[in-house]
């Protein structure tokens, strides 16, 4: 069964094959995407180039709701190559603290997280903090991607797991330079 809901969260498929007395085979089908590829041409990027996309994020303090290590250490790989400060908690109370305390520009967020989940905390920095404030969901879940889904239980938008550093510069761009481009402060 735990087999089944992650495959289906990945938009795949399981299923068995069995023949008497030889045994059962379980074979499951996901799409997933290679980061080999996008680290090789990063690489291959001229330093010069890779400092400017650095200066043009440097400062952005991010937040990061996330209690996978995997996605964590993603995430702080990219955060460095930006230029970002990145900070992580792992429970949604204190992403709502750190909101209501102004240590961030933006908050990345797992909905499952313990204590307080990333939709109660959006919710919360929604109906006590700010409207404006850019929240991204961090998802693996097919049907949270798309916007109004996310604005649909307080989120501004969506980045799907695992993270590409293109996807992630997209977000900033939208949601924090264009912000301080003169739309004002997200409170």
């Amino acid at each position: 069964m735990i087999c089944a809901a992650y495959v289906k969260l990945m938009s795949g498929r399981i299923w068995v094959e069995a023949e008497v007395g030889q045994g059962s085979r379980f074979i499951f089908e996901v799409r997933l995407r290679k980061f080999a590829t996008e680290a090789k041409q990063e690489a291959a990027m001229p330093s010069r180039a890779r400092a400017v996309a650095a200066s043009e994020f440097k400062g952005i303090r991010v937040l990061v709701g996330e209690g996978r290590e995997a996605v964590r250490k993603q995430l702080q790989a990219a955060a460095a190559d930006l230029g970002l400060e990145i900070n992580f908690v792992y429970d949604g109370q204190a992403v709502v603290d750190a909101i209501r305390q102004g240590r961030c520009d933006i908050c990345l967020l797992d909905l499952k997280l313990p204590f307080l989940s990333g939709i109660d905390a959006a919710r919360l920095v929604r109906r006590d903090i700010s409207d404006r404030f850019p929240v991204i969901v961090l998802t693996d879940a097919e049907f949270m991607r798309s916007r109004d889904t996310c604005l649909s239980i307080g989120m501004n938008d969506y980045l799907a797991i695992p993270v590409s550093g293109e996807q992630l510069k997209e977000r900033l761009r939208e949601h924090v330079l264009n912000g301080r481009k003169g739309k004002g402060s997200p409170f």
